[in-house]
């Protein structure tokens, strides 16, 4: 008997698809999509971003301005204390979460979750807000997570403390504490949440990953914070997850069993970009989940993409990398999953749940024990430690590695389609140049010269892009797509913003345009409608390469033509890869420098 849910649908957008029962109940509000929540990254688990039963937002209304038609209506700054240094607010990586009719203080609210990168989770009240121009957010509770990392060894105590990045070349982030998005189990009233944190213990690692499981009304554990650890063996040796060399940025997913068990998983990939000191990293896949008294969270599985560390493939020759030589065993490493920060997908295919991801950088060879660098995957849910089928492209090696042309930029996104009248199951993934590649679900393609995809085609750009790891010279990446009324859209740096119809089985290889070019990482996008009508595209764009110093930008779009509708005026700073959330007639913007950002029309 299948132990997973036969559930094809948004397995994560509302309370009412996870059977939730706990929070559901009357009370004011503003819009009659009261109970519709965000609970994961990009809004569901098939990652297509987008909202569709939203009701307060229209073309009309979603423009944000006052009755002068001039001023917009800048609702709420809430304000984060960050313990990097007095005064400055802390930067926001994870896409908010939105969860409604959390009963906290004795009434009903709805609560918008932040997790940020000082490693603490925020609860704020999603509608009303306190004095201040602009007002300040109601705060009904925050939860640091640095204690997890107090240690003590030899009589002494170690305390815990935000692990500090040296600046330099690939290094994205200030600091490291929570830098992907958590996610809601509605059922069981829990947020989990991945921090990153340090000891000056001088015998453990400097840097330590946790899962963490905490209450949506108080933001205390419901159980304790587990460290991320563990290790694959096979025939070629044992490969140890080293958490120094790793960044989870990817969202995290909820998957659920027919118990109504939720189990947890976490991706991760490279903490600095390649180059010549570049520390020997892989990519991995881990799941937990709470044990059967709900007191301890209980890894599940450990998944490499790049198990064979001491095995040097044979697929691969010793050769010069854009300036530089490839590290040792570099076919036996590397193999990252990250994914501009969106998280796997999962959806049920004949009665099985399954996870997709894709993994960019590293070896690929198909002698056990296989690699799995610059490929797609799919997994059984559950504790399954290896894929059941995968594609990977012919040009692996010569493009996506050796060019840094990384498989997955853009996360994968599922979808449904027709093809002569009956329904089909779709995957869709970019890589950094820009190559679209269409898979079928139920069998990826596998590894073939040809490619055996459905559909691949240059979406981004009509120049290839090559040798696009050198700063110098980013090209076509897109590093988000949404999936909407047959149509799939992307704004890749440096490249117009642009929409692919969807017709009998394939996208049409020639888009509508719209926007003209933005620099790093081109616009990340969301898309929020009442079904099949008042769709807004919506598009967060940091106008610079690694986001330096210049203020973002959000932009609202009609999607069936790509007309700007409206366009923020106020100078903020956008994270890497951050993502707006939509919903409620509201737009949360998460900001490296104003901490959250919303914009409404009530």
């Amino acid at each position: 008997m299948n132990r997973y849910r036969a559930i094809r649908c948004r397995l994560a957008t509302t309370f009412v698809l996870l059977g939730f029962t706990v929070f559901l109940a009357s009370g004011a509000a503003q819009c009659t999509n009261s109970v519709v929540g965000v609970l994961t990254g990009q809004y569901d688990n098939l990652r297509d971003s987008v909202n569709s039963s939203e009701t307060c937002l229209t073309p009309q209304s979603g423009t944000f301005y006052a009755p002068d038609g001039v001023t917009p209506i800048f609702v709420q700054k809430a304000a984060f204390p960050t313990l990097i240094s007095n005064g400055t607010e802390s930067p926001i990586y994870a896409q908010p979460l939105y969860a409604p009719n959390v009963p906290i203080e004795n009434a009903k609210h709805n609560v918008i979750y932040l997790a940020a990168l000082n490693d603490v989770v925020y609860a704020y009240d999603a509608d009303n807000y306190g004095s201040g121009s602009p007002p300040s957010g109601q705060l009904y509770w925050s939860t640091s997570l640095i204690a997890n990392c107090t240690q003590t060894a030899g009589g002494t105590t170690y305390p815990g403390a935000i692990v500090k990045l040296t600046p330099g070349p690939g290094v994205l982030l200030p600091y490291l504490g929570i830098v992907s998005t958590p996610v809601i189990d509605a059922k069981a009233g829990i947020i989990y949440v991945v921090n990153a944190c340090q000891v000056t213990n001088p015998n453990a690692y400097g840097a330590q990953w946790y899962l963490n499981a905490l209450s949506v009304v108080t933001g205390k554990p419901v159980a304790p914070a587990v460290q991320i650890s563990g290790g694959v063996t096979n025939a070629a040796g044992t490969t140890v997850f080293t958490p120094d060399y790793e960044l989870q940025r990817s969202a995290l997913l909820l998957t659920r069993d027919d118990a109504g068990a939720a189990e947890i998983y976490i991706a991760f990939g490279a903490l600095t970009v390649e180059g010549a000191n570049q520390a020997p990293y892989h990519g991995w896949l881990f799941g937990y989940a709470l044990n059967s008294a709900g007191t301890a969270l209980v890894q599940q599985m450990a998944f490499t993409s790049t198990p064979t560390a001491s095995v040097f493939s044979s697929m691969c020759d010793s050769v010069i990398s854009d300036g530089y030589p490839l590290p040792p065993n570099w076919c036996g490493e590397a193999g990252g999953i990250w994914m501009s920060g969106r998280g796997p997908a999962a959806v049920t295919l004949d009665g099985e749940l399954d996870l997709f991801l894709a993994v960019a950088n590293g070896g690929f060879q198909t002698s056990a024990p296989r690699n799995w660098g610059e490929s797609v995957l799919k997994f059984p849910a559950g504790t399954a430690a290896s894929p059941t089928d995968a594609f990977t492209p012919s040009g692996w090696y010569l493009d996506e590695n050796e060019n840094d042309e990384d498989m997955g930029t853009s996360g994968v996104l599922l979808f449904d389609g027709l093809v002569n009248g009956a329904t089909r199951h779709f995957l869709v993934v970019t890589d950094k140049a820009g190559n679209l590649f269409l898979l079928a679900q139920e069998e990826l393609g596998g590894f073939h010269s040809p490619d055996n995809a459905i559909q691949e085609f240059l979406a981004s750009s009509s120049v290839a892009c090559q040798q696009t790891n050198n700063a110098d010279s980013y090209c076509n990446e897109p590093h988000s797509l949404v999936y909407w009324n047959n149509t799939l859209y992307m704004w890749p740096m440096v490249s117009p913003l642009r929409a692919f119809p969807f017709s009998n089985g394939a996208f049409v290889e020639t888009p509508l345009f719209g926007a003209q070019p933005e620099g790093f990482p081109g616009g990340m996008l969301a898309l929020s409608s009442n079904g099949t009508t008042n769709g807004i595209l919506w598009a967060l764009s940091s106008k610079s390469t690694y986001n330096q110093k210049t203020p973002g930008t959000l932009t609202a779009f009609d999607p069936n033509t790509l007309a700007p509708l409206w366009s923020s005026t106020d100078a903020f700073l956008l994270p890497t890869f951050g993502e707006a959330t939509v919903v409620n007639g509201r737009v949360y913007v998460p900001t490296n420098d104003h901490g959250l950002l919303v914009y409404a029309n009530h």
